[in-house]
């Protein structure tokens, strides 16, 4: 019998068997006088309540002195416990690489078989995982869940607000080993190293250049296609460099000679075009002497 004034545990009675101290009236009569049942300190205001998967949790004897939780074998909870120590023994036959679970291995395995079960179905993209696939779906509904406290900018990803908030609070918790500068995120340590070593471990397969970064790689790239990725709004013109859409963009910016009317791309270039009008001026003075004046 509960004592329902008191906030203690109770026994185990099977269903229906529960009743009220107070009211011996059944477990109807305990919650018409209290409002609700407290189970080990917990609110119940039914016999669905009490007697659900809360209940049952609590019920199932196998408890991991770590971390609270509760299995419901002992194998579950030696399983369980590997994730607390530093053992590994889940290794890739592929590569040697080990983890503490065996399904952490399942998905490590994919990189070696190239399966990608999970595929967008927007775009046909597939991913090795469920969690990738969730990221990736975010591109094209342009969901940003996670937003900044300090600035309100938000971000499709955890981790990308994670860094963000680093601008705010100055912190740089990657250091270099070898001058000792600090940085935001890890890739930026690993790339400022590779100015201390010289290394360019990034390299064309076409013509064996190579680059410290591989977004460098990859603008070199496209040389040896036949893409043309950057198109200028004004005429359609496309190139395969960016900056040589900007260089070819400066032309509709309009450097003009205010004598002969020509356009150039840069001022340099104009002023030396205008330079050219001095010898006319010796020759022939009136021909030119509004773009020379405007030097």
């Amino acid at each position: 019998i509960y004592d329902c004034t008191r906030n203690t545990g109770i026994q185990r009675f099977p269903l229906g068997t529960v009743s009220c101290k107070k009211t011996s009236s059944g477990l109807e009569g305990s919650r018409s006088h209290s409002g609700f049942l407290f189970v080990f300190g917990v609110k119940y205001r039914s016999r669905y309540d009490l007697f659900s998967s809360p209940w049952k949790a609590r019920s199932k004897g196998h408890r991991c002195l770590l971390c609270s939780k509760t299995f419901q074998s002992a194998e579950r909870l030696k399983a369980h416990q590997i994730v607390h120590s530093e053992e590994r023994p889940h290794i890739c036959s592929d590569c040697g690489a080990s983890f503490k679970v065996l399904n952490s291995l399942k998905l490590h395995q994919r990189i070696h078989t190239g399966e990608k079960p999970y595929g967008c179905v927007e775009c046909g993209a597939s991913f090795s995982v469920s969690s990738s696939l969730k990221k990736h779906q975010r591109l094209h509904t342009g969901e940003k869940p996670y937003k900044c406290d300090e600035c309100g900018k938000c971000f499709a990803e955890s981790s990308a607000l994670t860094v963000h908030r680093r601008t705010h609070t100055g912190e740089k918790p990657y250091q270099c080993d070898v001058c000792g500068k600090g940085f935001k995120t890890l890739s930026e340590v690993k790339q400022h190293r590779i100015h201390h070593t010289g290394e360019k471990p990034f390299w064309c397969h076409q013509c064996d250049k190579r680059f410290v970064t591989k977004q460098a790689l990859q603008t070199h790239q496209v040389i040896h296609s036949d893409l043309k990725p950057f198109i200028c709004g004004e005429c359609g013109e496309a190139f395969k460099l960016a900056v040589s859409l900007r260089r070819h963009q400066r032309v509709h910016a309009g450097y003009q000679c205010d004598a002969c009317g020509e356009i150039f791309a840069t001022a340099l270039i104009r002023a030396n075009h205008k330079r050219s009008h001095k010898w006319l001026d010796v020759l022939q003075p009136s021909s030119s002497s509004a773009c020379w004046n405007s030097l």
